[in-house]
């Protein structure tokens, strides 16, 4: 049904009257950009005014590398974070190695020195030199300023857990960040 409309819309009664009734009357429109909908495929205009654009969250790097002198003990990275009051997704990740040919399970875990909230490991077969790098995330919920951190052990002493990549060259091999979630 093609149509060629000249001058005003208003004056266009041919297509007024083959449009009549084709939309359902009482409706309105916005000006919305954006729009959100509940999953059940209702779509309303976003409502800015009840959203505040802010984000908390706190975010550490080891400040160096640590040596793992011991075999199985736990050794503070020198990466962490206060926590305040509420709860918060906190993800982490930790490079270990050695430079030597042993076969090694590494350990870590983020705690806050006497709850464990996430752990896990990794085994490394006799290579000169490897790394690996550990990643873990836990929902925490505290009462007060915590502290918390990321922690690493190894099956035998002269490891590292290590600031920058191995080769040196990027910073944030080990890190921990926190998301204030509620």
């Amino acid at each position: 049904f093609p149509v060629t409309i000249t001058g005003d819309i208003a004056d266009q009664t041919d297509l007024i009257s083959s449009l009549a009734g084709k939309a359902a009357t009482g409706h309105s429109h916005a000006n919305y950009a954006l729009t959100t909908h509940d999953h059940n495929g209702t779509y309303a205009p976003l409502n800015h005014s009840h959203e505040s654009g802010s984000i908390t969250y706190l975010t550490d790097t080891a400040p160096g590398d640590v040596n793992i002198v011991n075999a199985t003990t736990w050794y503070d990275s020198g990466a962490d974070v206060t926590l305040t009051v509420g709860t918060w997704m906190v993800t982490s990740h930790i490079t270990m190695g050695r430079a030597n040919t042993t076969a090694i399970r590494y350990t870590a875990r983020i705690t806050d020195g006497t709850n464990t909230f996430a752990s896990s490991q990794q085994y490394c077969p006799s290579v000169n030199p490897h790394y690996c790098n550990i990643a873990m995330s836990a929902i925490i919920t505290v009462g007060s300023n915590t502290v918390i951190k990321v922690q690493g052990r190894a099956t035998t002493g002269g490891c590292l857990i290590k600031a920058t990549s191995p080769d040196g060259a990027v910073g944030g091999a080990t890190q921990i960040t926190a998301l204030k979630v509620g």
